[in-house]
Parts: structure tokens; sequence; C-alpha cells
């Protein structure tokens, strides 16, 4: 049953980068002196970001030319159609980000959480562009509204 979970999960890649990153990122923001009384996340957090979506979107970038294929027993898309979709969900989160940045920090809010709401919204708009099946579908949907409600 558990035969391809290896070569399954590394055809999910750039969900893995930036999943891991925003784990990081919380872990970098709990961890820095003064995380209680901080308004800034300093800068290595949102460069780090930033270092994750580019990451990403450079491995999407490579699967476009191929098949799309289905992983996890054909409830996940990868290559194709679905690499074009999430590297549109990459740009426009890198763009975001980047141009966040210097926003942020002129208004005082630049806090970890926001990079990492941005990472994990873009883990759902990735994993809903490559949806092979509808039942998964719903767990896609929520993780990315939940991080949209939460940034507004």
């Amino acid at each position: 049953m558990y035969d391809s979970l290896f070569s399954d999960s590394l055809a999910v890649l750039p969900v893995w980068v930036l999943g891991l990153t925003a784990l990081a990122l919380v872990l970098i923001d709990a961890f820095r002196p003064n995380a209680a009384n901080a308004t800034d996340a300093g800068p290595l957090v949102p460069w780090l970001t930033v270092a994750a979506l580019a990451v990403g979107l450079g491995i999407e970038a490579l699967r476009m030319s191929g098949d799309a294929v289905g992983v996890f027993a054909d409830h996940l898309r990868v290559g194709g159609y679905a690499a074009f979709a999430n590297a549109v969900v990459l740009l426009g989160a890198l763009a975001s980000t980047v141009l966040s940045i210097p926003y942020l920090r002129r208004t005082g809010h630049s806090l970890a959480e926001v990079y990492v709401l941005i990472l994990i919204a873009s883990i759902g708009m990735m994993t809903l562009a490559g949806s092979g099946s509808l039942v998964p579908e719903f767990v896609r949907l929520e993780t990315m509204k939940l991080c949209i409600y939460v940034q507004t």
C-alpha cells in the first residue's frame, strides 16, 4: 500500500519546501530574543520566505514541460497544467511577499506570522490547483481559506 510513498513525496517537493520553511519560520520567531514584544520579524524571516518561494517556483518551472501524473492514488496531479498553475500561485506569492516587506516595516507590523500565512495559503492553493479528486479538495480549500481569513 505504501510502496510509492517516498516517490510520491518527492513529487510534491515544492509543497515540502514551503511547509518546512513555514515550520522553520515559526520556530525562528518563537525563539528569537524579545519575541513577545517584537513587532519586527527581522531581515531573516521575509527573505527566507522569498527563498522558499523562489525554490518552489524553480522546481515547478522545470516540471511544466512534462505530462501531468497522479500521485497519492491520483488524489493530486503534478506536472503539466498543475505545474503551470502552481507556478502562477508561487509567482503571486513571491510578488506579494516582496512588495509587502517595505510596507509592513513602514507600518510597524512586520510580523513573522504574515509570512508563515503566505506560505501556508500557497500550499493550500498549490494542492488545490493539482487536485485529482473531490474529497481531499475540501481540506485544501479550507487550508487556503483559513490563512486568507486570518490575514484580512
